[in-house]
């Protein structure tokens, strides 16, 4: 299924066997991909990530997601996916441990800001 429409996409990573997150083979960015790994949904991305470049180099440093180059090696990726069932575990299991070890990021975050903000005002 290809679709092309914001807001629908977290509905269907639930229930997707893979998912290639579009906008990466071309220099668009892609998108998010913390979303379809929350859903245990095996991701594929192109090289064009610069927008979301640090989460894509951890998951691909930790075999969290597989990166291809064109439609050729997409379609390759697909297929391994749907036929190593070991491997695709693998790496949702990755996605999940870094998400789990990277979460509570925006809490720490304000804090710190509140800190800050409390120190420049005493």
């Amino acid at each position: 299924m290809i679709i092309d429409s914001i807001g629908k996409t977290s509905l269907l990573y639930e229930y997707a066997e893979a998912a290639f997150v579009g906008g990466t083979l071309v220099e668009r960015g892609g998108h998010n991909i913390i979303e379809p790994a929350f859903f245990n949904c095996p991701i594929i991305i192109g090289p064009s990530m610069f927008n979301f470049e640090a989460i894509a180099e951890d998951f691909i440093k930790t075999g969290s997601c597989r990166s291809v180059y064109d439609y050729k090696s997409l379609a390759k990726e697909f297929i391994n996916i749907l036929d190593d069932k070991k491997s695709t575990l693998s790496m949702t299991q990755s996605a999940t441990m870094l998400i789990s070890k990277n979460s509570g990021a925006s809490a720490q975050q304000l804090s710190a800001i509140i800190h800050e903000l409390n120190g420049v005002n005493k």
